[in-house]
């Protein structure tokens, strides 16, 4: 069960009440669970207000790597407070360098002295004298128990010997599955040698047993030493795990799993780390929890990463001046991209790749071939170059916001203005009035001409028209043979690939005649437009040229042609696709690859393309024949390119 903070606050208090009691309380927590700050932030106030006239010490045992270090530590925590008790605050501020460096009482004594001038009488003295050596009536906090560069064994002894010996509260803060799982490095050499030896009589005794029985056996003190089955000996000799197990039960009498609670400790961490932004982040919490929550993910270091993230770039967008509307709904999916992106970047899951020219874009955050099903966020280049190298340039920033802004809003003027348009009556033609029928009917055709629908939205259109005709609408079917033989015309206009093919408009009501007779004029300008772009990828690969990125993009374009006409490689003369490998450089080979799998990146394969079958084994073939180039990156390329298609080619044999 995952105690709330108060809960653990209440049980450490509960604790220091207990005068029976001298064994301490370990607060256990995953590498940034926010430990140090929770015991720093909310443990030591609450201790202060509830234990005014204990005092409390909070030593840190990064780094340190002896027992005399964390004794000094100690000291020196001890001298701040009597200082700060006898001289105020304002002294030991000045002075908070030079005691952490004093280890006797002379020169604590003539340090304050000479630094301050102000005297300390004797009984001072004697309090200070007695306190640098072990506390009494304290609380004392250990912090970072598995980061210290010692045995912990040996930690935990002088930490024991506090908590047993003094009237002293103690409270250790680690990560527990990081303790007793160091083997030290202290007496190894000792401990090597007592294995050495253990090995040597038990070697030594089994030898003696079988030397008459069999006296051909004289290497058998030739052995060598194994430094890893020593070290599982040393383990077995050593139990590290059981010793600490051991120590623990001594030492220890409450273990609190702390977690992270962000709901808690969010105002908290906004009020610490962020300098300019607090109002607006704190409106934010439940945002930025909620993808938290989603993502599994309790690290506070993450989270603050996240809020000073927003806190600086959030700086730059609210000096935007855009429609409110706008600029409010994109600064919220900015925020979520950042925490998300913040997430991934610490965890090392990922780390979007921006390509040079983009600014902002669709980010999916799994590898997903059908990426419209993963999961994804509207992101920003600028975003990830803060996160990752803490750059930004607040004009740049700007400038790519208001352009996003501002296509925004034009997409949704076109909106707007296509709710006007006849198919939005047309295509609900049974819940409007006759009247308002009419009048989209009648505005329809200049629309059409005037291109203001998709391409996409031509069938439903048409398949709308057809229902109003055949429901006694009395619209004559030489009306829709003008609208489609408009659309026909559209279409033949398309220059570039639009992703729309015969495949399209013939999916939806096949078995129809009247329908089938109808779209006619479309199918007929969409083969054409494919044999346009067939005839381009034909030339092209009986050009002169090198094989480059056109490759690439001829297929991109005809995929769908191909698909619908089953064929793709049996399309290509074999003689001139093994002629233009013959003389392209290795960069093209892989532009062949590329292309080629762009088109075959499916694994039914065999239900489309297995007229593909001969012409990818006669490839193959001349591929085999011989070496067709000297170069030896060339070589490798060529290698690549027939394993691929082997890969393909035992694909499409998969039915056969």
């Amino acid at each position: 069960m995952q105690l709330k903070n108060n809960e653990i606050k209440d049980i450490i208090i509960d604790y220091l009440k207990n005068d029976k009691s001298n064994q301490a309380i370990l607060i256990d927590g995953e590498w940034g669970s926010g430990k140090t700050f929770f015991i720093k932030e909310k443990i030591i106030p609450e201790i202060k207000e509830k234990h005014t006239d204990v005092p409390v010490y909070y030593v840190s045992l990064y780094g340190i790597s002896s027992s005399n270090e964390i004794h000094n530590l100690v000291s020196s925590q001890i001298t701040e407070k009597y200082i700060e008790k006898h001289l105020g605050k304002k002294v030991t501020g000045s002075l908070k360098k030079i005691e952490r460096a004093i280890k006797k009482i002379a020169p604590v004594i003539n340090v304050l002295k000479e630094a301050s001038g102000v005297g300390i009488d004797f009984v001072h003295f004697n309090e200070l004298k007695n306190n640098l050596d072990i506390p009494t009536k304290s609380i004392m906090i250990f912090d970072d128990l598995e980061r210290c560069n010692m045995d912990v064994i040996t930690v935990l002894g002088y930490i024991n010997s506090i908590s047993e010996h003094s009237d002293t509260k103690v409270i250790i803060v680690a990560n527990e599955s990081e303790l007793g799982m160091q083997n030290t490095n202290e007496d190894l050499s000792q401990k090597y040698n007592f294995i050495l030896n253990i090995n040597k009589f038990n070697k030594d005794s089994n030898v003696s047993k079988s030397k008459k029985a069999n006296n051909s056996d004289k290497d058998s003190n030739k052995s060598l030493i194994n430094k890893g089955l020593l070290d599982e000996q040393i383990e077995e000799y050593f139990p590290v795990n059981s010793v600490y197990e051991k120590v623990k039960e001594k030492l220890i009498g409450i273990t609190i799993k702390y977690e992270a609670d962000f709901d808690e400790i969010f105002e908290s961490l906004v009020d610490k780390y962020v300098k300019s932004s607090q109002d607006f982040i704190k409106s934010k919490k439940d945002v930025i929890l909620k993808i938290f929550t989603e993502n599994n993910h309790s690290n506070i270091r993450t989270l603050i990463f996240s809020l000073t993230s927003i806190d600086k770039i959030y700086g730059v967008l609210n000096k935007i001046d855009f429609d409110k509307e706008y600029l409010e709904t994109e600064i919220g999916k900015i925020i979520k991209y950042i925490v998300m992106q913040s997430i991934y970047i610490k965890t090392g899951k990922h780390k979007y790749v921006w390509s040079e020219d983009s600014k902002y874009g669709e980010v999916y955050w799994e590898d997903n071939y059908y990426k419209i099903f993963g999961k994804h966020d509207f992101g920003y280049k600028f975003v990830d170059d803060f996160l990752l190298y803490y750059f930004y340039d607040e004009k740049d920033i700007t400038n790519t916001v208001i352009e996003r802004l501002e296509a925004i809003k034009s997409q949704k003027e076109l909106l707007t203005e296509q709710k006007q348009l006849s198919y939005n009556i047309i295509s609900s033609w049974w819940e409007c009035e006759d009247n308002e029928i009419e009048q989209a009917l009648n505005k329809l055709p200049s629309e059409i001409l005037e291109e203001k629908y998709d391409i996409r939205n031509y069938r439903n259109i048409i398949m709308s028209l057809l229902q109003i005709k055949n429901n006694d609408f009395g619209l004559p079917l030489n009306y829709i043979e003008d609208i489609v033989n408009n659309m026909a015309y559209n279409v033949k206009k398309i220059d570039e690939f639009s992703g729309i093919h015969k495949q399209w408009f013939v999916a939806i009501l096949n078995e129809d005649v009247e329908y089938k007779n109808l779209i006619s004029p479309i199918l007929k300008e969409l083969d054409s437009r494919d044999n346009k772009w067939i005839k381009e990828f034909q030339d092209y690969l009986s050009s002169d040229s090198e094989f480059d990125m056109k490759f690439e993009e001829l297929c991109e374009a005809n995929k769908n042609s191909f698909l619908e006409k089953r064929k793709f490689m049996s399309i290509l003369d074999v003689e001139q696709f093994i002629n233009k490998i013959n003389y392209s450089n290795t960069k093209g080979i892989y532009n062949v690859i590329t292309g080629i799998r762009d088109v075959y990146d499916f694994s039914n394969l065999y239900d489309y393309y297995l007229d593909d079958i001969n012409t990818i084994k006669n490839i193959l073939s001349r591929l085999n024949e011989n070496s067709l180039s000297k170069s030896k990156t060339k070589s490798i390329a060529i290698e690549q390119l027939k394993q691929m298609l082997e890969e393909k080619l035992a694909i499409l044999n998969r039915e056969n």
